[in-house]
């Protein structure tokens, strides 16, 4: 059997430390040609593995940073190798914990409601869900989202659905209900959307890079939003408190806490 070296090293984010928060939720991934990875997960950020002397790719990412990825090289007869401190970037959204929540833009209509502000909602509890109706997982969680409205709404809770399009020109009520048709017997049990709807389009872009994702849908950009469904709460003084996944119990706390204001 071969000696193995302890491989070592630590997560930070740069731009998470200026605020004064931490990572957590972590995760680094060794990989070796096409063998199954070795994983660590952890709340902490210092990690090692114990591996034979090779070269391996590395991912190293946290739920509120990005994803880092390179190589290591292990040398024969080395027993401890360290690889230094990874630095992530910060996810936008994790950026926005406690800021001003960016108002909605390039918002081209509404489903039941007429053009709405962040700012004329003030005082209310705003969850804002962005999801697609293209999205298997968006559409499966939606009936979650109605327990939410039907439960919180009265309490000044409001639900905003931001649908982002992926090119087909969904721009308006009627085109959004036609693809919903379906799905509402299916998954719904015939209820529509009760909360109001911004249909947003994404811009026709000769580039998917994530840096160049303003370009293609802005909106989705300023929340940091590089997956659907994602829920993004905000308070009532207007600064988002974080993101948000209807039927989780930890989440559900989380927007408790929010509408009782602390």
């Amino acid at each position: 059997m071969e000696p193995q070296c302890r491989v070592f090293g630590r997560l930070t984010s740069n731009e998470l430390g200026t605020l004064n928060r931490n990572l957590a939720a972590n995760a680094v991934y060794l990989y070796s040609g096409d063998e199954r990875p070795l994983g660590w997960f952890s709340d902490q950020t210092a990690f090692h593995f114990y591996v034979p002397p090779g070269t391996y790719r590395f991912k190293a990412y946290s739920s509120e940073a990005h994803e880092v990825s390179g190589t290591v090289t292990v040398p024969p007869d080395q027993a401890e190798l360290e690889i230094g401190t990874i630095n992530l970037a910060a996810k936008r959204w994790a950026l926005l914990r406690g800021q001003p929540a960016p108002e909605f833009q390039e918002v081209v209509a509404w489903k039941n409601s007429e053009p709405l502000k962040l700012s004329d909602l003030r005082g209310n509890v705003v969850l804002l869900e962005f999801w697609g109706y293209w999205c298997g997982p968006c559409v499966g969680r939606m009936a979650d989202l109605f327990s939410v409205y039907d439960k919180y709404r009265d309490q000044g809770l409001v639900i905003i659905g931001i649908h982002l399009d992926t090119g087909e020109g969904i721009d308006s009520p009627a085109k959004l209900d036609e693809k919903l048709a379906e799905i509402k017997n299916r998954l719904w049990k015939g209820r529509d959307i009760p909360f109001p709807v911004a249909l947003v389009l994404e811009h026709q872009v000769p580039f998917r890079a994530d840096v160049e994702r303003k370009a293609g849908c802005p909106l989705a950009a300023d929340y940091g939003i590089d997956s659907v469904p994602t829920g993004v709460l905000i308070d009532r003084q207007g600064r988002v408190v974080d993101t948000y996944y209807a039927g989780r119990d930890s989440d559900e706390a989380v927007l408790l806490k929010t509408m009782a204001g602390n």
